[in-house]
Parts: C-alpha cells; structure tokens; sequence
C-alpha cells in the first residue's frame, strides 16, 4: 500500500534499490491487492509514518553501498580485494578517484596518459570536467588527439564497471607517480647536514654508516665536502681565488692548530711563496687558536668552496673512491 501510495504521488520509492527476490515479491503482493478502504490505509500510512520517525540512522544496504559511502577514504588494495567479492563491479561508481583524477595539473595528467591507449584517455576526458579536458586535448597534439577522438566513438558501450576499474587503474597510476616530498636524493640532503657538522660527529657517523649501509654511506661520502677534503678535491689553480673570497681571519683560524696539516700544507703550496711565509709570521703571532674557533672557521672556508661551486665559479674534483 505505501509504495502504490507513493507512485500514485509521483515519488520514487526506491523499487529499483532492492534485490531482485524483493523486487518480484512486491510486484506479486501489488498484483494481489484490490481496494483498501479508508480506515485500513490511514492506519497503515500512520503505522509507517511511526517506523519512519523513530528511525535513527540508515546504514549501507550491502557491501556495494558501503564502498561507495567510503570512496576515496580506503586504501586502493582494500578497494580491490571488496570489490571481487561483489556480483557487480559496476555497483561502484568509484566518483572520488575521478574527482581526485580531475584535480592533478594538467601536465600530469598528460603524463598519465602517455603510457595508455586512445580508449582509456577517451574514457578519462568522459570523466573530467569539459574545459579540463579540452585544455588536455589542445596540449596533446593534433596527432594524438585525432587518436583520441575517434576513440571515443567506440567507448560508447563500455559498462559501468569497466569504466570503474579504469578509474581505478588511474588512481593506481598517478599515486606512484606522484610528486616526491623532497627534490634532492637523500645523500645530498644528508651530506648537507654532514658539512654542518663537527669533523668529529661526522667522522664518527660516516664510520658507523660504513659498517651499517655501505652502499648509502659510499654515496654519503662522494656527496659532503668538508676541510679535510680540500686537499683530494680543490684545484690548486681555484686556491687563490678562495682565499681572496674568505677573510682572512676565518683563513688564519682555520690553519692555525694545523699549520703543517695536510690541508694547510695544500693551501700553502697553492700561493705565492711571499704570501704563504707572510701567513705563517701571522699564525705565529696568533698563537693557538680555541678549538670550537678553528672548527667554525674550517666549517665556513668550506662553505664558501661549495657557495663558488654552485655559482658555477670553479668546479670540484669527483671524491676519490673509497
């Protein structure tokens, strides 16, 4: 009696939602019913009504609908593995992944479809929005797009879980190529810790990844330029134009305690003879110089190797293998 009252009102009583036993019951029972008098209907309307109030929340009817209502908040293998256990694949219509899908840039998504068939970019242009999608098109080229639009022409029969599953598959595609958190490889961002590091602590450290990640820690190694690596990777010939660009404070502080070091003694060589005994005669008038003071004044005479390097002022020699 509800659902005829309803259909007799013009709305939708949701026929079409219940499975197919449920569906051919009620047909039968609605074939079985003649006239309802006055009374029996207003109880029943009033009978429904109550059910209808004191309900509190609806949940899924099944398992289709409840992948639906978590779209795009489940982990894509959980959605895989639901999904074969349903009658229908189709029964999912999978709208977030095209959402998430419609909100990439444009040129990952044209990187998205380089690797795919005139068919499946038809099918992804069907679910993004028009302008999207026609801004794809023009940045394809005409070749590709030509490809495209006549793949369109056969999709038109492609079911619903079929376009379900591409969607998927996209979704699948663009999370492994999607942007990495950091630009730079570990071992430049970790050897750029390293070189603002104490000679010790990274000494120890790079010892300690030898042992542990050698593989890593060789890399690690080729990757930080320090003091002690002056010697193995400046050119002498980019000496003087170092010292020039480093006060000589910081130089004097960073010699000091190893004047007949091996760095020193590469500094040394690398200028004049009357420049290197004119600093020698400094240093011995310094005297001995704190050792947190050499540290930093090493620290920054590297630093400012590395600052010419990037500015393309001088390049530095391949870290010798270890």
């Amino acid at each position: 009696m509800i659902v005829h009252l309803l259909l007799s009102e013009g709305a939708d009583p949701g026929v079409s939602d219940l499975p197919p036993d449920l569906q051919r019951l009620l047909t039968r029972a609605l074939g079985d019913l003649r006239f309802v008098d006055r009374a029996t209907l207003a109880a029943v309307t009033a009978e429904f009504a109550t059910e209808i109030d004191q309900l509190g929340v609806r949940f899924p009817a099944d398992l289709g609908e409840a992948l639906t209502a978590l779209d795009g908040r489940l982990a894509p293998e959980v959605v895989e593995d639901l999904i074969s256990e349903l009658p229908d694949e189709g029964s999912v219509s999978g709208n977030a992944t095209w959402n998430s899908l419609g909100e990439l840039p444009p040129d990952r998504l044209l990187a998205l479809m380089a690797g795919e068939t005139p068919e499946v970019c038809a099918v992804l242009l069907s679910q993004l929005p028009s302008l999207l999608s026609a801004d794809l098109m023009q940045k394809m080229g005409p070749d590709r797009a030509s490809e495209v639009m006549i793949a369109f022409d056969t999709t038109g029969a492609v079911p619903p879980h079929t376009v379900a599953q591409i969607g998927r598959a996209l979704g699948r595609s663009a999370a492994s190529t999607a942007p990495k958190a950091f630009d730079l490889p570990a071992e430049i961002r970790g050897g750029a810790i390293l070189n603002a590091s104490t000679s010790g602590a990274r000494a120890d450290l790079l010892d300690r990844l030898d042992a542990a990640a050698p593989e890593f820690a060789a890399r690690l190694r080729a990757a930080v330029f320090s003091w002690e690596n002056i010697p193995d990777r400046l050119e002498k010939r980019d000496v003087p134009r170092v010292m020039r660009d480093v006060p000589n404070e910081t130089v004097l502080a960073a010699i000091g305690n190893e004047a007949d070091g091996p760095v020193a003694t590469f500094l040394f060589s690398a200028i004049t003879e009357r420049l290197s005994q004119q600093m020698r005669d400094e240093l011995e008038e310094k005297g001995a110089i704190d050792p947190e003071e050499a540290e930093v004044a090493q620290r920054d005479f590297a630093a400012k190797i590395r600052e010419l390097e990037d500015a393309g002022e001088l390049t530095l020699l391949p870290a010798p293998e270890s």
